[in-house]
């Protein structure tokens, strides 16, 4: 259930595309081992690690791993109820317990090594932990303590007066910077070996959680009500205050500085996002009717993943997970049979005509019509009839579809070259089998029709219906590679038509003979799927190694440190705001021109070699895959 609405210091906010999201739920019946998560952290790995009050889990998006308390060992955990997980610099995870002190992971084993009263702790009870360079930090309700040196031990810290603070919560500012609240000597921020003194809020509340947003504002979570430091010389700043008083913020995360997310007891979830000077708030709680909804309106805490999941522990429910990074979508679904769903939902070509139609195209269903009012028309009995074949043995594969000037689709298939008017008629060129499997089609700016067959370029002349060689592209690609030269997609441009290949790609003026060529060589990897020209005259390519930028005679690579999740790209797009979107493997995504480091391939035009450097282009925003209508 969605409610949009009102923070106290928030005005009224009108229902935007969060609505769309949909709570994926773990939780007891399909692998979590207790349904009370205290504790979530992803380490540097990617691998998912979840506190609860029976249990340490890790969770690699397939399979989950146990780990639990065994009185008959030493080397178990020292308690299964989980309430912090931390990884030091070296890679160490460390999970803090209810009562049982700290624990190291030793992962060659399996096992555990642990840390109680005789290792230095008064107190067994770990409120929070935190590491800090190369430093772990732990705070329980007796006393600070450092990991010492030789990591046998827990040394005491005396926090201001206090040799045994009281420790409510702890964050790690930077590599060399700890902010420490407690409950009865103040908060501080240690660095350098000196500790600052805080200014707190007026409210005499237990400081639950302390952030850091993007832009290294210092943010606490204390009761109900959600704090701001501009400046830590000064008092901070209210954002947002629950509206009873018996509500409590456990957790933040930010996805910006102007989008942050919330969790606590009784809250459900809470987003806030800032627009101008003003914070809108939307909150999702749980309701029965609602399935993919919230499951639980106590959020215990919250993490923001690499992947942009964002996971919610709740108290009583497990986990949920929703990724809010992506672009919200509205699936459709062919029905032409219930039972077999994945046969005629699989599309390998979308087009919308000029009447406003879209037509689909199937891997192995043959070819549909989706009108205005979301329904499947079939033109299969009509392909079954032209190709005098049984209906119920038609395995028609639609590869691509065009559309010229006198409103007549064009479809590249496993039948050949097929015609199709908007009223209807269908005319299959059966003898165009001949030319090979015709993979990909274009209509240039005179209306020539293009086929790419095999590893041959065809022009298709319409009135006398034949096919001819376009002898002029063989020799393009280095003859050495032509046994692999399979033309992947020919797609037509103001300056020519953009050949893509398993060997690379070129882009060719079929009259003056111009081209631009980009070998398979040149290339993280020879297999090129698509390639867009931008508007701002940048050359982008889609590959089997990633995407590939080309401009200014230098080709950068967007690799997955920028954030590509899957390096095999399919298809390119560019949207009316200048945004790049793709396929591949791993869905949707969208490139931003923004500031991270690329990979670029250099051309030196002397002697024609590739030298690395490193550029700042873009970052990578994942959506969602499948066909799909997007609600954003």
């Amino acid at each position: 259930m969605l409610l949009m609405g009102l923070g106290v210091l928030s005005p009224p906010l009108q229902a935007v595309a969060l609505s769309q999201l949909r709570f994926q739920h773990i939780n007891s019946l399909n692998g979590l081992h207790q349904n009370s998560v205290y504790s979530l952290f992803q380490d540097n790995g990617g691998i998912l690690w979840i506190g609860t009050q029976d249990g340490l889990q890790s969770y690699n998006g397939t399979d989950f791993n146990l780990f639990l308390h065994d009185p008959f060992r030493d080397d178990s955990l020292s308690d299964s109820f989980i309430t912090d997980i931390v990884q030091s610099a070296d890679g160490t995870i460390w999970a803090g317990t209810y009562s049982g002190g700290v624990n190291r992971f030793q992962p060659e084993t399996g096992s555990f090594r642990r840390y109680g009263k005789a290792q230095g702790l008064k107190n067994l009870q770990i409120v929070e932990m935190a590491t800090v360079g190369k430093q772990l930090w732990v705070g329980t309700p007796q006393g600070l303590y450092r990991l010492s040196d030789d990591q046998n031990q827990l040394l005491p810290v005396a926090v201001g007066q206090s040799a045994f603070p009281v420790v409510t919560s702890l964050h790690a500012l930077d590599a060399n910077s700890l902010f420490i609240s407690t409950a009865n000597s103040g908060a501080y921020i240690f660095r350098a070996g000196q500790w600052l003194p805080i200014t707190l809020p007026p409210d005499k509340q237990r400081i639950r959680q302390i952030s850091s947003s993007p832009d290294h504002s210092l943010w606490l979570a204390q009761g109900n009500s959600l704090w701001r430091y501009h400046n830590l010389s000064a008092a901070p700043e209210r954002i947002y205050q629950l509206p009873q008083d018996n509500q409590v913020i456990r957790d933040i995360v930010f996805v910006s500085d102007d989008n942050i997310w919330l969790g606590g007891d009784g809250t459900g979830l809470i987003n806030l996002q800032r627009k101008g000077e003003q914070w809108h708030t939307t909150v999702f709680r749980y309701s029965p009717f609602d399935a993919n909804g919230l499951s639980d309106n106590d959020v215990f805490n919250l993490l923001l993943d690499k992947q942009g999941n964002l996971w919610i522990g709740t108290r009583y429910s497990g986990l949920n997970r929703i990724n809010i990074t992506r672009q919200y979508f509205t699936h459709i679904y062919n029905q032409q049979d219930p039972f077999n769903q994945q046969h005629f939902n699989n599309f390998r070509a979308i087009f919308r005509s000029s009447d406003g139609n879209l037509y689909l195209g199937t891997n192995n269903a043959g070819l549909f019509r989706l009108d205005a009012n979301g329904h499947f028309h079939s033109f299969n009995a009509q392909f079954a009839k032209v190709l005098n074949v049984p209906l119920k043995t038609l395995h028609l594969r639609i590869m691509d579809i065009v559309e010229d000037n006198e409103q007549q689709l064009w479809l590249a298939t496993n039948s050949g070259l097929a015609k199709l008017t908007l009223d209807g008629q269908l005319t299959v060129y059966t003898e165009t089998t001949q030319l090979g499997f015709i993979r990909t089609l274009t209509i240039d700016a005179q209306q020539r029709l293009w086929l790419g067959a095999g590893r041959q370029l065809y022009q298709f002349d319409r009135k006398t219906a034949t096919a001819t060689a376009f002898t002029a592209a063989n020799n393009i690609l280095p003859a050495n590679d032509e046994p692999q030269q399979v033309i992947l997609n020919v797609k037509a441009s103001p300056e020519g038509l953009w050949v893509s290949t398993m060997m690379g790609a070129y882009r060719l003026d079929p009259d003056s003979g111009d081209k631009l060529v980009f070998p398979g060589k040149a290339l993280p990897h020879p297999f090129v799927r698509d390639v867009l020209q931008a508007q701002d005259g940048s050359i982008w390519l889609a590959t089997h190694g990633g995407l590939t930028r080309y401009y200014d005679g230098k080709l950068t690579q967007v690799a997955p440190q920028n954030g590509l999740l899957n390096n095999t790209t399919y298809a390119l797009v560019e949207d009316r705001q200048g945004y790049i979107w793709f396929s591949s493997n791993a869905g949707i995504s969208r490139l931003i021109q923004a500031t991270i480091a690329l990979r670029v391939l250099m051309k030196t035009k002397a002697c024609k070699r590739w030298n690395l450097t490193v550029v700042s282009v873009g970052k990578i925003v994942t959506a969602v895959s499948g066909l799909a209508a997007s609600m954003g």
